[in-house]
């Protein structure tokens, strides 16, 4: 009874979530009001890891997070940065499991001062991408998944774009692919 009530409660929260990323993704793509405002990026990863924490338990993906001590506020609208990061997190998660199955991995997502800016990363430790494609997986409708649509970077490099930072991809030092996103400091 218990793990029912957790279950319920779990997917109400999700739930809940995804109709404030519609609302705001809605706003977003309309032009219309921005709630870009100062935020916290460890309190922001944190919020994402918990969101995507059942399929990292699920496929035995470890989520280490390394954020630099007193980095500065970022500014963007906190349910859609949240949206990115959940979706760079589960591009990761399904990176590994295809890399390793059923065997342990793990992803690192980071964040460090740099300039007048905050360059978050995830790194993952799937098959990685040939040097030559590294911004073709930012294109609509390109995918390497059976079941994507080849819309979530894409989409999300637009969303970050919107905040005035940027998003891209190099590979990692061990292989697999590292998502890098810049983040203007906060204002205020």
């Amino acid at each position: 009874r218990e793990r029912v009530g957790q279950g319920l409660q779990r997917i109400s929260e999700q739930a809940t979530h995804a109709a404030e990323v519609i609302r705001r993704l809605r706003a977003f793509l309309r032009k219309g009001p921005r709630r870009l405002q100062a935020l916290d990026m460890a309190e922001v990863a944190g919020e994402a890891m918990r969101l995507c924490a059942w399929e990292a338990a699920r496929d035995q993906v470890a989520v280490e997070l390394r954020m630099s001590a007193q980095l500065p506020l970022v500014y963007a609208d906190r349910v859609l940065l949240e949206q990115v990061l959940l979706n760079l997190l589960r591009n990761a998660i399904d990176a590994n499991r295809e890399q390793h199955g059923e065997r342990p991995s793990r992803i690192l997502l980071g964040a460090v001062r740099e300039g007048d800016g905050v360059r978050v990363e995830v790194a993952d430790q799937g098959p990685g991408v040939a040097p030559g494609r590294l911004d073709d997986i930012f294109t609509p409708f390109t995918t390497s998944k059976a079941d994507g649509l080849g819309l979530g970077l894409s989409m999300s490099r637009s969303l970050i774009e919107g905040f005035g930072g940027s998003l891209w991809a190099r590979a990692g030092d061990n292989g697999g692919l590292v998502l890098c996103c810049r983040l203007a400091v906060s204002r205020g």
